[in-house]
């Protein structure tokens, strides 16, 4: 009973928007503004802007310029629920990356959503509000957004390297003959064969578990992890199906005995895979110490010890 309540509590506190505002540091800084005032109106880039503007919108910064992407969520190739993990933060190298092999298409589309301006993005009413008070800002913030937690402004730009080069040119051709269509780079027959039978295994692991089992007890973490390593990096990553509501499911196959995707994306996809290995943004670099990431980090010991 004890298991089952940690359990229980383990995901109702996955489900809470509070945890996407949750960080391991308070030195962490996040390129993360907020939700538009209310009234606030988006800004045509030219003829080719959409007329269907939802009144919440979906704001991301991409290449210094704010986006309202509310109008165009719902058609999102890789789901809306991708988007709303982003809102309010610069995505400008997640953007690059995941459209590497039709950045012209993408770029195409980016240009005919509305624009908005920075000025009707209200910044937090201070720098880091402490736990109890994150219903509160959300109020002006919107969800899962923090901005400047230890107290400096926003950066005009994310702290990132030139993003064109001839590896990239290299790779987005590559990545045009490897996969040539959308579905060729998603799980296959036999994958998806695997993770049916690691899906099976897991609940009648669970089932047994309910039932006292200790068999059913020492299996659980093993079947249960082959399940969550056939589907939930990829279904993050929106690339474990060309369906998006698949990948949005999949994504859970990781609780409650793994890990919280309501932190995992924040943290790796927003975070990590943009930053990665800065101290001041890529959250990664404040879970694995003692190991020295960056060399940003503190130390844990003296400089002439072996030991962090």
């Amino acid at each position: 009973l004890a298991s089952m309540a940690a359990i229980a509590f383990t995901c109702l506190v996955g489900l809470s928007p509070r945890t996407h505002a949750r960080l391991p540091s308070s030195s962490l800084r996040m390129v993360a503004l907020a939700e538009p005032a209310a009234g606030a109106k988006p800004r045509s880039r030219g003829a080719g802007q959409r007329e269907r503007v939802s009144t919440t919108s979906l704001p991301l910064r991409i290449d210094g310029a704010w986006y309202d992407l509310s109008s165009y969520a719902d058609e999102h190739p890789g789901g809306r629920w991708l988007l709303e993990y982003a809102r309010g933060r610069d995505v400008t190298a997640l953007f690059h990356a995941i459209h590497m092999k039709n950045s012209k298409l993408a770029t195409a589309a980016l240009s005919r959503l509305p624009r908005l301006e920075s000025e009707s993005l209200p910044q937090p009413s201070r720098p880091c509000p402490f736990p109890s008070e994150q219903a509160s800002e959300g109020t002006l913030q919107g969800p899962y957004v923090l901005a400047g937690l230890d107290g400096k402004p926003v950066p005009e730009a994310p702290p990132l390297p030139p993003i064109e080069s001839e590896l990239r040119r290299d790779l987005a051709e590559m990545l045009r003959r490897e996969f040539p269509t959308p579905a060729s780079s998603k799980a296959s027959a036999a994958h998806w064969a695997r993770t049916i039978a690691a899906l099976v295994g897991t609940v009648a692991c669970w089932a047994g578990w309910v039932q006292g089992s200790a068999l059913a007890c020492l299996l659980l973490p093993f079947v249960h992890w082959v399940l969550i390593a056939h589907t939930v990096h990829e279904a993050t990553h929106g690339n474990l199906h060309t369906d998006p509501r698949i990948n949005f499911w999949a994504q859970f196959t990781s609780h409650p005995i793994c890990f919280n995707v309501f932190v995992w994306i924040p943290q790796h996809l927003l975070s990590h895979h943009q930053y990665t290995n800065d101290y001041e943004h890529d959250v990664d670099c404040h879970h694995f110490a003692p190991a020295l990431i960056s060399d940003a980090m503190p130390r844990m010991a003296s400089a002439e010890s072996s030991f962090n």
